[in-house]
């Protein structure tokens, strides 16, 4: 075994290009690589809207059991069927892949006609600060906009606290702003 030092800010290949090479002609949605010496892919085609469905997918337990065989695999979901490398799936596994895929249609929200951001709470997160965001709203124009910027542990639904400034914590349940360390009054 050779062991590797990875930094996060390292230059690494990037999945989706990886997987282009490995199956050419064909669209690739989403791309992560299954092993630790970025040899191997699982790859999603044929679907409108990019997300992060692979990652979705390897996060299940028995689905990501499907891919420790060593070898990279592409996803195609045609008519309710998921075909692994153009090999049909069990009608169970299909329905497990279909199921978290569907989940990811509303990822991110999406444009109403007017351009206005239709967001469903329900939906996978985009990320740790993503729904807070929109909770808390255009804040250009705020006397101290970094005062309501989270950067810390707040979940979607707007609860929890995050530090603002050196001498801030707010405290997003109650969402009042208090001198304090930490949690401890100042």
């Amino acid at each position: 075994m050779k062991l590797k030092n990875i930094l996060a800010r390292d230059n690494l290949d990037n999945p989706i290009e990886f997987a282009k090479k490995a199956y050419p002609n064909i669209d690739i949605t989403d791309a992560i690589f299954i092993d630790g010496n970025f040899s191997t892919v699982l790859a999603l085609t044929s679907r409108e809207k990019k997300a992060p469905y692979c990652l979705k997918l390897m996060n299940d337990g028995r689905i990501s059991s499907l891919f420790k065989d060593g070898k990279s695999h592409l996803l195609k979901v045609n008519e309710g069927i998921v075909f692994d490398n153009e090999k049909r799936l069990d009608k169970e596994t299909s329905s497990s892949i279909i199921s978290i895929i569907n989940k990811m249609s509303t990822y991110g929200g999406t444009l109403g006609a007017k351009g206005e951001l239709i967001y469903d709470l329900f939906s996978e997160p985009v990320g740790p600060h993503y729904a807070v965001n929109l909770i808390l709203g255009d804040r250009k124009l705020a006397k101290d906009a970094l005062q309501s910027t989270p950067k810390s542990v707040v979940d979607y639904l707007g609860r929890g606290s995050f530090r603002a400034q050196a001498d801030f914590q707010v405290l997003a349940t109650s969402w009042t702003l208090s001198m304090s360390e930490n949690g401890h009054p100042a």
